[in-house]
């Protein structure tokens, strides 16, 4: 029930809010839920919505797509790495 909450707020920020504001949240997003592949959709979707193809981000229509994808695969394996649990000795 709270990731499809988050999604909802993530495409509303979308939708109504500063790009930079969508971004911290899919950021806080992907930390806090497990393969939050929603953010990635959402970053799809508004690249759809809002993107240009220009010269600074070598003619890539899918940028911010495709910085997401790697954000999230980065975070993944962070949390992989740095698993805080209680281990057994």
């Amino acid at each position: 029930m709270l990731r499809i909450l988050a999604f909802i707020v993530l495409l509303l920020s979308m939708l109504f809010l500063p790009f930079w504001v969508l971004v911290l949240l899919t950021f806080f997003a992907m930390i806090y839920f497990f393969v939050f592949w929603e953010g990635v959709l959402i970053f799809f979707i508004s690249d759809l919505l809002h993107g240009i193809s220009e010269n600074k981000t070598l003619l890539i229509f899918f940028f911010s797509f495709f910085i997401a994808l790697l954000m999230l695969i980065i975070i993944e394996f962070l949390k992989k790495k740095l698993n805080f649990r209680s281990r057994k000795r």
